[in-house]
């Protein structure tokens, strides 16, 4: 048998999965797909999950630390949350969120696992339809194909926990599979986004009046960009070389769609003093900063403290030592600068090479699937 690297999905295999997985459904349940019709289900799904992500209210700190929020700060970046999570489904409407929290309550895991296999058979099968019409470089319809290989496969080796709306791997195997997230290697796919409300959550009004004029100045708008996601189930890809490789490529995708302004990234590791905790972590930011990019901080929230610390014993004594506090930056990367960069990329950089000689890496003590950048 070949290898997930080695061979590719065929449209046959997902057919026959989309039997197996009718089949399975119409045995637990046999009403169950005319109570729910299935196209009603896929068309909330692919407007629901590319878009999802985890999201929480600042931290309110853990005692120990000396780094205090300011009181007033706290409540307005606090509201701000709730309008932001208040707005996040503006797409979807009232009716059918209430006809998709019903089929949830409803029905056990076991057949949500089902329609969420489902829903991923037919987006992957959708998409090898389109993708020859799609005008991505070959590596990039090389690497859709590896992705939906290895969901085939997880079919049959994951946990049925794994297929929910609350589990972020299964949200960016959505977002791929219905070809709203690119693929661009190692542990990163993007997706179009723009600068709106969420992404200007900055830390004070001189650092918002710096980050308006550096986008008008130097993209000419606030979108579309590709902004740059960490992808959990790939983070044995998670190493200087492979982000630069990345880089080409989503410089190669900007070549082909003239409208994308640049890239945008967003979450705690990109917190300059963490340079000096996790050294093997500066490339995340140094190439970008160092060729055009700028660099912003952002409000934090319980969920990136949490991820921060939950994945370096290191940081989490310093945090308790009061020595670190988890912050969260983004940058914003104009496509003049970036395709730049990649048309003088030739192999490693002196970043990627230092890094990848020291043998450091991500390196978790455990795994929480949070806002990685």
């Amino acid at each position: 048998m070949k290898s997930e690297e080695a061979r590719t999905v065929t449209k046959e295999e997902i057919e026959n999965e989309i039997c197996c997985l009718t089949e399975e459904l119409v045995r637990i349940d046999s009403d169950i797909i005319y109570e729910f019709p299935f196209k009603a289900y896929l068309a909330y799904l692919e407007k629901f999950i590319p878009s999802f992500s985890p999201r929480s209210t600042v931290p309110k700190g853990n005692g120990t630390s000396p780094f205090k929020e300011v009181t007033l700060r706290a409540i307005v970046n606090r509201a701000l949350n709730v309008l932001l999570e208040f707005a996040w489904h503006w797409r979807i409407s009232r009716g059918r969120r209430n006809w998709f929290s019903s089929l949830v309550s409803s029905y056990d895991p076991v057949i949500i696992c089902r329609y969420n296999k489902l829903g991923l058979a037919f987006l992957m099968r959708n998409a090898l339809d389109l993708l020859p019409y799609k005008n991505f470089p070959v590596e990039v319809v090389g690497l859709y194909c590896k992705w939906f290989t290895r969901v085939l496969n997880d079919f049959h080796e994951r946990s049925d926990g794994y297929y929910s709306v609350k589990e972020p791997a299964f949200c960016h195997d959505v977002g791929v599979c219905c070809l709203r997230s690119i693929p661009v290697g190692g542990a990163w796919v993007v997706c179009k986004s723009g600068i709106g409300l969420r992404f200007l959550l900055i830390v004070g009004p001189w650092q918002i009046i710096k980050c308006l004029s550096f986008v008008i100045r130097k993209t000419g708008g606030f979108s579309p960009f590709f902004e740059i996601h960490t992808v959990s189930r790939y983070l044995n890809l998670f190493r200087a070389e492979e982000m630069e490789l990345a880089y080409t490529r989503i410089a190669e995708l900007m070549k082909r769609d003239p409208s994308i302004r640049g890239v945008i990234r967003e979450g705690w590791l990109l917190d300059p003093n963490l340079e000096k905790i996790s050294p093997n972590l500066a490339f995340l930011r140094k190439i970008p900063l160092e060729n055009g990019a700028r660099l912003f901080p952002r409000v934090t929230t319980n969920n990136n403290v949490r991820v921060a610390l939950s994945m370096s014993s290191i940081r989490r004594r310093l945090y308790e030592e009061g020595k670190y506090q988890p912050t969260c930056y983004s940058y914003i990367w104009p496509r003049k600068a970036l395709i730049e960069w990649a048309k003088g990329y030739d192999g490693l950089s002196g970043t990627a090479k230092s890094i990848h000689n020291t043998g450091e890496s991500l390196g978790t003590d455990s795994w929480n699937s949070g806002d990685l950048p």
